[in-house]
């Protein structure tokens, strides 16, 4: 529910929803990696970020990432307490 569909409306005035790609939150949180393969491929890009780059911390309670090295040197990285929900 909510005012989802309102906002979609006002962006349909000027895009085709086939240009739009919906996607669910819930399913960010319960895997990442596959969110970030169909962001990849409704864009067109190359998919260097899938299910290989997340791992799920116990601890936390949630996913963290292995950013590929062609991408980023950077090292393992994880949400912060305030920010993972």
């Amino acid at each position: 529910g909510g005012l989802y569909p309102l906002h979609i409306a006002q962006y349909a005035r000027y895009l085709k929803l086939e240009n739009m790609l919906f996607l669910d939150a819930s399913e960010l949180t319960e895997n990442p990696g596959k969110v970030m393969r169909k962001v990849a491929q409704f864009t067109g890009v190359e998919e260097l970020i899938t299910e290989d780059n997340f791992y799920f911390d116990a601890e936390k309670g949630f996913y963290c990432m292995r950013p590929p090295r062609e991408v980023s040197e950077r090292g393992d990285f994880c949400l912060t307490s305030s920010k993972g929900r």
